[in-house]
């Protein structure tokens, strides 16, 4: 989740956490998104991700692919409670 959080929030993955503003910005972000949108937007960061870090392992990527839903869930929950910062 940590690191999705950083590719939504175009933020360097290897920089530590997120600052307080950046929780925020990223919290908005998530809430203009229909669970649709944020659902096709994860796909894209896990192929970006695979892309750059896993030579475009499509097997990788259909694997990833399946923890989509429940992970555009939780972060649309946690950014309509405020709680981003306990899962990323």
């Amino acid at each position: 989740m940590n690191v999705i959080g950083h590719i939504l929030a175009e933020k360097k993955i290897s920089s530590p956490g997120f600052e307080p503003e950046e929780y925020l910005k990223l919290q908005a972000l998530i809430q203009k998104k229909t669970l649709g949108e944020l659902r096709a937007e994860l796909k894209e960061v896990i192929k970006k991700l695979t892309l750059e870090y896993y030579e475009n392992d499509e097997k990788l990527t259909e694997y990833l692919y399946q923890a989509v839903d429940n992970i555009s869930v939780r972060l649309k929950c946690a950014s309509e409670n405020e709680t981003l910062r306990y899962i990323l």
